[in-house]
């Protein structure tokens, strides 16, 4: 199997930091960080490859880059990029390095609600040069600040403000920003929180999400949730979790050498076989054939 490269990333010089990246016109390296990660696009156009999904952004998007999540982009014209990076224990002091792995779980997630925006892989589009924009930016230009001033209380305020910035955005979110986590759902006219669904799913693909649980998270009877899926989505509650899970695969079969059956595990199918099956099913080729030749084109392009 030849080799993919993947560059590091971004080299933090602290626990936080804000920098800006200006990039012409061509394709940035695969790379991975260890720490989280929001691009916000101050000028220019580009297309983002967060995972297994393709994302179009310009002024005004915001991009949620988790620890280990691989991406690069292709800049379709000088673009200017804020970029903020944190690790977790600088935002929420009381976890240790060593809970990175688990900080996807439904109890990290309900302590440090402002990581859901990268459980979801979200993508948010602000209305250019609305008000929302502004603000945004300007929270962005005082963590910039904050990240480079010295003094004592210096970073308490910085960690403040990261978090007020990040729950704002999630506000803003909820409150029907554009998403395109909903990518491939229809949402024509009002989504109905499908969207804040379908980021209870992702943060949660290692576990199998039963109606009751998903009602729940929804405020809904099971009857309920069921038929407004049917009626926004289409599809069944089910349907969606082995579309998010199929879609996690993919990215994990063409950008790791894991063992397909890891693969399986790690995207919450317990059963190889019936992996396979579904795998075959939705995307015309098994795993093993979708991954030699995704993995064949990928390397062409990087060199």
């Amino acid at each position: 199997m030849n080799d993919i490269k993947i560059s590091a990333g971004i080299k933090p010089i602290s626990t936080f930091f804000v920098k800006s990246e200006h990039n012409l016109a061509g394709t940035t390296e695969l790379q991975k960080n260890d720490f989280f990660t929001v691009y916000v696009i101050t000028s220019g156009s580009r297309r983002q490859f967060i995972g297994d999904r393709l994302l179009h952004g310009e002024q005004g998007c915001i991009f949620f880059i988790a620890p280990g999540m691989l991406h690069r982009a292709q800049i379709l014209e000088p673009s200017t990029t804020l970029i903020i990076g944190f690790q977790l224990e600088f935002l929420h002091p009381q976890f240790l390095r060593s809970a990175v792995n688990t900080w996807a779980s439904p109890a990290s997630l309900e302590a440090a609600p402002e990581l859901m925006l990268f459980a979801a892989q979200a993508h948010i589009e602000f209305e250019s040069d609305g008000a929302l924009q502004k603000q945004i930016f300007e929270q962005v230009m005082q963590l910039s600040a904050c990240s480079t001033a010295q003094g004592i209380g210096v970073m308490s305020v910085a960690r403040a403000r990261l978090s007020l910035f990040l729950l704002e955005i999630l506000k803003a979110r909820e409150s029907s920003v554009v998403d395109s986590l909903t990518q491939g759902v229809n949402t024509s006219g009002k989504n109905e929180r499908v969207d804040e669904l379908l980021d209870f799913l992702r943060s949660r693909i290692h576990q199998r999400v039963t109606t009751e649980e998903a009602a729940q998270f929804m405020s809904l009877s099971p009857s309920c949730l069921a038929a407004r899926l049917r009626r926004v989505t289409g599809k069944s509650l089910g349907e969606l979790q082995n579309e998010i899970r199929l879609g996690r695969s993919k990215e994990l079969l063409v950008l790791t050498d894991s063992r397909i059956s890891e693969i399986a595990y790690s995207c919450g199918f317990d059963d190889i076989g019936y992996f396979s099956r579904r795998f075959k099913q939705a995307i015309g080729q098994t795993p093993g054939e979708y991954r030699r030749q995704h993995q064949a084109g990928l390397n062409f392009i990087r060199h």
